[in-house]
């Protein structure tokens, strides 16, 4: 989830980045600012849960 002054404005997928406990994806962003990306993920086979959060600034 993508939020651009507290909006949701995006959601996306993550796909595995070929290590444990790392994702990723690409997502354009079209305004400077701050951006908060919250990421979730949950093994429904073990019932491992994660969740992360970091603010990005985008300058131009």
């Amino acid at each position: 989830m993508i939020r651009y002054n507290g909006e949701i404005v995006n959601t996306v997928t993550l796909s595995y980045s070929g290590e444990t406990s790392k994702f990723s994806q690409n997502v354009q962003v079209t305004k400077p600012g701050w951006y908060e990306i919250i990421g979730y993920a949950f093994d429904p086979q073990t019932g491992n849960t994660g969740v992360d959060r970091t603010t990005v600034i985008v300058t131009q």
